[in-house]
């Protein structure tokens, strides 16, 4: 049984001044705005997702694919903590 999760998303790097953090979660994929950018395409581009309580993350879903295109996701590693300061690699992906 899968159950949905809410979370919050507490902090993206780097970020485009354009896009604000609740854009992000609306499935809009036409929408550049509510698609999560940055000045960059280097290592380091980070979402930081907060979960309601401790769970057991068997799936989640990434992206809001419209058409092939260079920036859309293509590797991301997923992390998991109690904490923000002592989190583990959970992926690799």
């Amino acid at each position: 049984m899968y159950v949905r999760i809410c979370f919050v998303i507490c902090r993206m790097f780097p970020t485009l001044n354009s896009v604000s953090f609740s854009n992000v979660t609306v499935d809009s994929p036409s929408d550049q705005n509510s698609r999560w950018s940055s000045d960059t395409n280097g290592p380091g581009q980070f979402l930081t997702l907060r979960l309601p309580r401790a769970a057991v993350v068997s799936a989640a879903t990434f992206g809001k694919f419209e058409k092939s295109h260079v920036c859309n996701l293509k590797r991301f590693k997923v992390y998991g903590g109690m904490d923000e300061e002592h989190m583990v690699e959970l992926l690799d992906g």
